[in-house]
């Protein structure tokens, strides 16, 4: 009988190190990514009325507009995509957007995440960057934010928190390229 009991409890001890080495192996860093380059990698989702409007009189905008000698309102729309994402466990939906064409620069563009709420567009972030990768764990009820860019000899992470209302900075780390 005690060689029973030794082989349920050696295969009860080999079962829950094998299931906590899975759910190490499955749970991932960042829950979205987004990058510079390419397409958003998730489905696209139409720019509400109230987050043209805000992304229309942000000032970088402005200069693109200026640059490319004004334009049409109806182009405003393919400056930009856009990917509902929930930032919080409540189920409502964020936006980030990501400036593609005249917006995207070398090597990066400029991410805008926004919340809309009864119509109205709340911008919770803005941030240029190659990569904006969003956490897979919250903090304060919010996913935490994370920013990267990089030359040819550095990447640098700038990681945002929800505190107050809008994402802000708390942790810039730089390092060299391997």
């Amino acid at each position: 009988m005690k060689w029973k009991n030794r082989i349920a409890i050696l295969v009860t001890f080999t079962l829950a190190c094998l299931s906590a080495h899975t759910s190490a192996q499955q749970t991932p860093r960042y829950r979205w990514s987004f990058s510079a380059e390419g397409d958003a990698p998730y489905p696209t989702a139409k720019i509400p009325q109230s987050v043209l409007r805000k992304l229309e009189e942000d000032e970088q905008v402005q200069e693109t507009i200026a640059e490319e000698g004004g334009f049409q309102k109806v182009h405003l729309r393919r400056w930009f995509q856009a990917v509902k994402v929930p930032l919080t466990s409540t189920g409502e939906c964020d936006l980030v957007v990501k400036g593609v064409g005249p917006i995207l620069g070398a090597n990066v563009t400029t991410f805008w995440v926004f919340r809309v709420k009864g119509g109205k567009a709340t911008m919770l972030l803005k941030v240029s960057a190659h990569d904006l990768d969003i956490a897979a764990v919250s903090q304060n009820g919010y996913l935490g934010i994370d920013a990267a860019s990089s030359t040819a000899s550095t990447v640098s992470i700038t990681s945002f928190v929800m505190k107050n209302g809008s994402y802000r900075a708390v942790k810039e780390s730089t390092s060299l390229t391997r």
